[in-house]
Parts: C-alpha cells; structure tokens; sequence
C-alpha cells in the first residue's frame, strides 16, 4: 500500500487551494450547522460542532466554498481536542447535490436546507465519497469502544440502509487520533482508488479502498463534518487536482 501511495502522489498534481487556517475562515469556507463555531488563531482553525450531545442540532459541516474536479489530493493537520468517547469526524471528498430539486449539484443553493445538519440531509441528497476518522465509540455501539477509520459512497439507495453506504474494508483499532497530538492527513482519490496516509504521534498508517468498480463523483466540494460536540484545529489544507 505505501507503494501504491507513493506512485499516486507522484502524479502530476496541480496546487488550487491553500489556507494555513490562520486567517478570516470566511475568505475560503462556509459552514452548515447553526450552533456550530470556527475560530481562527495563530495555531490554526478551531472547529467545534454545536454542544448538545445526541442531537442533529449540533451537528457540523465545513465546506471549501471552492469545487475539485477530476483527481484529487487533499493535505492538512488535524488535532483533535476533545476526548469524547462517541460521535465521529467526516472527510466530505466532491460532493455535490444528488440533482432533484431542491437538492441542485451546487449545494449552496439549498444552504438553508442545512441549518440542522442531520446525517440523512447528505447521505441522502448529496453525491460524495465519505472517509470517517477519529471516531471511538461509546459501548452502546456494536465496535465496543474500538475506533475506525471507514469509508463511505453517497447518495445512499432510498430502499436500502446507511450502513450499505459502506465501502470495504473496515479498518478498526487504527491506535490514533489521540487528544492533543497533530496529524498529518494525505487522501488521494482516483477513479481507481482512494487512499489515506495519516502520520503522527510516531506512526505511519495508510488505508485504502478499491473504487474502480464503482462510479465516484469526479467534481464537488471538499467537506469536514463533526458530529455533535466534537472539537478540532485544522491548519496547513492544501488540495490538489490532477
């Protein structure tokens, strides 16, 4: 897989976004999730879904307000600053509406549709890939405390489950995501393959998942969803397209 990665990432990339998280988030994002908050500081981006554990009013999503076509890279560090033992952080890979009204491709025209930010609002209406992170459930889940890293295809089929959104494998017991300690993300995406290199804390993990037999959104924003009451500083996100 470390093979794999290192031929993709020798791609001939092209650099269309930057933000060190530093500055006005504004400028570059937009956000879903009416209790939500950013707040930029000089460490980076600090992104705290809304406090009501349980509850679809806290949910969050960070959107680029820029679209990626085709190929794409995408690079940033990740802190996580909660320890909360539930809930679970999204990577939103070009995602786009599902195409019905009122569900447009560009998903800034129904904005206001996403105020509470549900789960089903987007794997319902949105067409996207979906990598799960820093995600350590509380007992009352069937991974008994075990957290994973999983990826996902949108929009989910109307007669089927959210979990038959699921791409394999599954990855549990990953040993990251610690409180307090920086990770560094790289996540490839090709019509072929979708891989994740996380790095941190004295590791070197890479995932991956084999997509060439299905059809993936090849244009759309990059997202990142907290479930409720989770926290995170962002910094350094660069995308590429190829």
């Amino acid at each position: 897989m470390n093979k794999l990665f290192q031929e993709l990432n020798q791609f001939p990339w092209q650099k269309s976004f930057e933000d060190d998280c530093t500055g006005e988030w504004k400028q570059k994002w937009f956000l879903d999730g009416a209790l939500a908050k950013v707040e930029n500081t000089p460490e980076g981006m600090i992104f705290s879904a809304g406090p009501n554990p349980k509850a679809n009013d806290s949910h969050a999503v960070l959107w680029t307000s820029q679209s990626f076509k085709g190929d794409v890279k995408i690079n940033f560090t990740f802190t996580r600053l909660e320890d909360i033992p539930d809930f679970v952080n999204i990577l939103y890979i070009q995602a786009t509406g599902k195409g019905t009204p009122p569900f447009s491709e560009n998903i800034t025209e129904w904005n206001d549709l996403r105020k509470v930010a549900a789960m089903n609002a987007y794997y319902d209406n949105m067409r996207l890939l979906h990598i799960s992170y820093a995600a350590n459930t509380g007992s009352h889940h069937p991974d008994n405390n075990r957290d994973y890293v999983r990826a996902r295809l949108y929009p989910r089929d109307p007669t089927g489950k959210f979990q038959d959104t699921e791409l394999e494998p599954s990855c549990t017991d990953s040993g990251l995501f610690k409180k307090d300690i920086p990770y560094v993300f790289t996540c490839i995406k090709t019509n072929e393959d979708l891989v994740l290199r996380i790095e941190g804390d004295g590791k070197d993990k890479y995932f991956r998942w084999d997509i060439s037999k299905i059809k993936v959104p090849d244009s759309g924003r990059i997202g990142i969803r907290h479930m409720c009451t989770r926290v995170g500083l962002y910094k350094n996100v660069s995308i590429w397209e190829n």
